[in-house]
């Protein structure tokens, strides 16, 4: 008899709403070979040169733990504290925490691309595109403490994991967001 229409709240609220986005499998095998690649040079050439200023300093740091320091955040000392003890007080260990995380950082730069919608294509030059240019490569990382690669891949996979953690969308997991700060550049 009477029909009643909807409120005009309810029919724009029927317009908008869509259906949740199809999540998109993850293409490992080209990301974990650009990532496997990366890892294996840099882990092939961390003892082709010497100790860095920052590297020694990380290391006395390492073997006199604080709570905190003036320059450097608290993470630093304390990896370069737990990879010499695991592997040596020698230039490889001291390497292996900035090759980790730079084959960590091709990884989630293509989980990031494929948060984003990307599909094989988008991940692989995504992966790959990390892998080859950026950070690993440039002068900076290379001649300075490998320190620097790992901290700028921690900083970047906490800002980029946060709402797309986990794919959960719901803002990331607080435990990623509280371990920045502790091994992010104090500058």
């Amino acid at each position: 008899m009477f029909r009643t229409e909807p409120t005009p709240a309810a029919r724009i609220d029927t317009l908008t709403s869509s259906p949740p986005p199809v999540r998109l499998p993850m293409f490992w095998k080209p990301v974990l070979c650009a990532s496997g690649v990366l890892l294996l040079v840099l882990l092939g050439t961390a003892g082709r040169y010497g100790y860095h200023r920052d590297e020694l300093y990380f290391r006395l740091l390492g073997q006199h733990l604080a709570w905190g320091y003036t320059d450097v955040p608290v993470g630093t000392p304390a990896l370069a504290r737990l990879f010499t003890t695991l592997l040596g007080d020698n230039l490889f260990a001291l390497r292996v925490p900035s090759a980790l995380s730079a084959a960590l950082t091709v990884v989630l730069t293509a989980a990031l691309a494929r948060e984003l919608g990307g599909g094989r294509s988008a991940q692989t030059l995504a992966a790959a595109g990390t892998a080859a240019g950026g950070s690993p490569w440039s002068p900076a990382t290379c001649c300075s403490p490998p320190w620097s690669t790992w901290r700028s891949g921690r900083r970047r996979s906490c800002a980029l994991s946060g709402p797309w953690s986990a794919g959960t969308g719901d803002g990331g997991s607080p435990s990623a967001w509280c371990a920045g700060p502790a091994f992010s550049t104090s500058t």
